[in-house]
């Protein structure tokens, strides 16, 4: 297994700061099964880079879920590499080992607001006010470095690059099988997305079916699904299909009564 230092960026000598400075890119607040801390438990995380081609120091700036408290936590002297990140665990419990780093506070998923904030505790550089709540093992955050349009993030990476990231894929919970006279699909969507769906095979795109609620076979059909962001935002690209197939059969050629019921849903 990496160690901390491996996986989640090293603790260097300090160096002076530069102009440049870091950015909140990635944070998670309900941390299922992403990571662990060095205690092994799934703390909640926050993710810091350097966007900049030269190295920075982040010796006395402050992580904070206070807008009333902005230098709650404040860091050591511990550098990022130029394009790189390292990672915070907001557990509210001491770090494990020197390499590393675990925030005062428990920042927790209804909390509503995280900052980046200057040395000396007066500016702010960056904040998340009412963020959304995240679902299980989803994180938020930035793309592209773009601080004005911040997104889920289905996969999360603490302490890699982010994105682009994709609408989470449906789940056809029913097996592929065989029906008989009718059989009824049933689709749901639990993570604000869209779907679309094909009856022959084919990959859906925007202006295939768009599933507004449950509807009948009648004969066979091979059923492929695809999660869209309803936004259209061009950061979450389409999700990878699922499928399923279904074939029709007499009355005469089966039991009676034999139904099967899909249920397609995006986690």
């Amino acid at each position: 297994m990496k160690n901390f230092r491996e996986r989640f960026g090293e603790a260097l000598e300090p160096r002076t700061l530069l102009a440049a400075n870091p950015i909140i890119s990635e944070f998670q607040t309900n941390n299922v099964e992403t990571v662990t801390d060095g205690h092994g438990f799934h703390s909640n995380w926050i993710e810091v880079s350097n966007p900049s081609d030269e190295p920075i120091n982040l010796r006395d700036w402050h992580l904070t879920d206070s807008s009333e408290t902005l230098a709650k936590w404040s860091f050591p002297s511990v550098e990022i590499a130029p394009n790189a990140a390292l990672i915070v665990f907001a557990s509210g419990y001491p770090a494990s080992a020197e390499e590393e780093l675990a925030t005062n506070f428990k920042l927790d998923n209804s909390d509503s607001y995280l900052a980046l904030v200057h040395p000396g505790g007066v500016t702010v550089e960056q904040e998340f006010r009412d963020f959304p709540k995240q679902l299980a093992d989803v994180s938020f955050g930035v793309f592209n470095n773009d601080l004005d349009a911040p997104v889920f993030f289905h996969t999360p990476t603490p302490g890699s690059a982010n994105g682009p990231t994709a609408a989470p894929t449906p789940r056809i919970k029913t097996e592929s099988g065989v029906f008989v006279d009718e059989l009824e699909i049933i689709t749901a969507s639990d993570a604000g997305m869209e779907v679309r769906y094909t009856l022959d095979g084919s990959t859906p795109t925007v202006e295939s079916n768009l599933y507004t609620g449950p509807f009948v076979l009648n004969s066979s059909a091979m059923i492929h699904a695809v999660a869209f962001d309803p936004t259209g935002d061009s950061k979450l690209e389409p999700s990878t299909p699922a499928a399923a197939n279904f074939i029709a059969v007499s009355s005469s050629l089966a039991d009676d009564n034999v139904r099967y019921i899909v249920l397609v849903e995006c986690k």
